[in-house]
């Protein structure tokens, strides 16, 4: 294959996370259920495309930096679009209450541009997570009547999903799939749990699954706090 094609085919692949995430905000306003599908298929892409680039030996600076912009619209503006347009009523205040979530995502993702040691795992909660939490609610709102538009836990969670991506917490990523030491049990057991989130609570399982990573995170960070001491003193 063409080493220019190559090159070419994860910055494609990130490109349609990118068009999902303004499609999810293009449709946020007609029906939250289309607009979170957008975003599960934008976080499908932004795996692949990592994926990709590593298979075809295509990272590069500009790719880095390609992906941060796509993610910073599909998982910092779009769910931040969803909450308000669904959720919260109209106003200031609810402007100024899901605005922490693009803002969040952006030093999030400027950060992680900058550390070179999240290669392996991550600091804080990664943006498409957070997305992957917050872009449900409107629909499990609408479809399962749970009440949670304008209500003091919904906006806790706005607020305490925005501030994780900002904690110094080690995360754990997929790349541990690779690795062939215990830390490979935490993705594995990710991936099990997320199956049988899904299978009983279908579109529901998303912020469950990701409050389960935030879980197996703590169990992460405590497995390795050893190694992190080490780490930082290094």
């Amino acid at each position: 294959m063409n080493h220019y094609l190559k090159r070419m085919i994860p910055s494609a692949l990130t490109m349609c996370n990118l068009l999902l995430g303004f499609a999810a905000i293009a449709m946020s306003d007609l029906t939250p259920f289309y607009a979170m599908v957008c975003i599960y298929l934008a976080a499908v892409f932004d795996g692949i495309d990592g994926l990709a680039a590593r298979a075809f030996n295509a990272i590069t600076p500009f790719g880095k930096q390609l992906d941060s912009l796509a993610d910073m619209v599909t998982f910092g503006v779009a769910p931040a679009v969803l909450i308000y347009q669904h959720l919260l009523p109209p106003g200031y205040s609810s402007l100024i209450i899901v605005a922490i979530i693009p803002l969040f995502a952006a030093i999030r993702l400027a950060r992680f541009n900058n550390d070179t040691s999240q290669s392996t795992s991550f600091r804080g909660l990664p943006t498409p997570a957070a997305a992957l939490f917050l872009a449900p609610l409107p629909y499990i709102d609408l479809e399962y009547a749970f009440r949670l538009y304008n209500e003091p836990l919904l906006i806790a969670a706005v607020v305490v999903v925005a501030l994780l991506m900002l904690m110094p917490i080690r995360m754990f990523s997929f790349k541990g799939l690779k690795d062939t030491g215990p830390n490979r049990v935490f993705p594995i057991l990710l991936i099990l749990g997320s199956i049988g989130l899904l299978i009983p609570f279908q579109w529901m399982a998303m912020p469950l699954i990701i409050i389960l990573y935030l879980l197996l995170s703590l169990l992460y960070n405590v497995w390795n706090t050893p190694a992190h001491q080490r780490e930082q003193e290094s």
